[in-house]
């Protein structure tokens, strides 16, 4: 899995993947926060998990999460790890 962890101007972090990795994410957010909820609006999700808000953005084949308050950050960072860790071998489990 590819995944980055990109800061943007509002402070806020933005966890970027690859299309193909919906669901090792999915399965990493599960593993560590619990389950997820999803609302979808006209073009971006509202993502709920561990008691956070993110939104989901996927432009021009380039999906990301991004926090909205400083823990949401940490557990980016966390997501960041997992996924990234031994190789981003996490979604092949």
């Amino acid at each position: 899995m590819s995944s980055s962890l990109l800061p943007i101007p509002s402070g806020s972090l933005s966890l970027e993947f690859e299309p193909q990795d919906h669901a090792a994410l999915k399965a990493a957010i599960e593993d560590i926060f619990g389950a997820l909820q999803v609302t979808w609006s006209a073009t971006l999700a509202d993502v709920r998990f561990g008691g956070e808000a993110f939104t989901y953005a996927d432009e021009w084949d380039h999906p990301c999460l991004i926090a909205s308050t400083p823990r949401g950050n940490t557990m980016l960072q966390a997501l960041h790890a997992r996924l990234t860790a031994d190789g981003g071998e996490f979604g092949r489990r």
